[in-house]
């Protein structure tokens, strides 16, 4: 396992050093190589599974930089990376990803896991999905987002009309934010799959149930 380092002890000037990182054949961060090629999209894959690697925000601007420009890659998984002596991945990792996710055209599944996004990266992606038209399936357990995140998400949800899978899981949204996603999905009518289990939900979980009823195409879970 490549826990335990994260993106410690990396240059200033992140973003101009992440620039040139992309634009290599391979990017070494923590003591994992980065596939940059696969990334970018140079050497196509539909797929890559970067879980559980100790990646930092470093690794995920190269990220970010390399699937903007990506017209292959479909599915991308970068659950459990927040094992850095910081944040891993974090709220200022998560703002690269959201940039990317609005000019990237071909991404349809997205899986950060266990990120330490918190309620400033939940914020970022969810004004990505307001203009984003491709995204599908979108994992965001674990992420201590809290209720104003769930409220940024559920903003999103109200615009957006390709998401069908949204994973909240394990999130602290509480009875607040459990009745920002019912307001989102009173209106939004291509969701399919929800989970919001283990978020304390109070309130909220019978306002979630009740709207669920008129939606026989939604899948929502809200106990384990």
């Amino acid at each position: 396992s490549a826990r335990g380092r994260g993106d410690a002890g990396l240059p200033p000037g992140l973003g101009a050093v992440a620039v040139g990182w992309a634009s290599r054949e391979r990017a070494s961060m923590a003591g994992v190589a980065l596939p940059v090629r696969k990334l970018r999209g140079t050497e196509p894959r539909a797929a890559l599974d970067l879980t559980d690697k100790g990646l930092g925000v470093a690794s995920a601007v190269v990220i970010a930089k390399c699937i903007a420009v990506n017209g292959v890659l479909t599915s991308l998984n970068l659950a459990g990376n927040p094992f850095s002596s910081s944040d891993g991945i974090g709220p200022e990792g998560a703002k690269a990803i959201a940039d990317a996710l609005r000019v990237n055209s071909v991404l349809t599944s997205l899986d950060l896991y266990a990120n330490h996004l918190g309620v400033e990266g939940a914020k970022s992606i969810g004004q990505a999905l307001k203009v984003n038209s491709v995204l599908t399936v979108l994992g965001l357990a674990g992420n201590q987002i809290g209720a104003e995140g769930a409220k940024a998400i559920g903003e999103a949800v109200c615009v957006n009309s390709v998401l069908t899978s949204l994973n909240l899981h394990c999130n602290e949204i509480g009875d607040q934010g459990a009745k920002a996603i019912a307001e989102a999905i009173k209106v939004n009518s291509v969701l399919k799959s929800l989970d919001l289990r283990l978020n304390g939900l109070g309130g909220g979980e019978a306002a979630l149930r009740e709207i669920a009823k008129d939606r026989p195409s939604l899948t929502l879970k809200v106990k384990l």
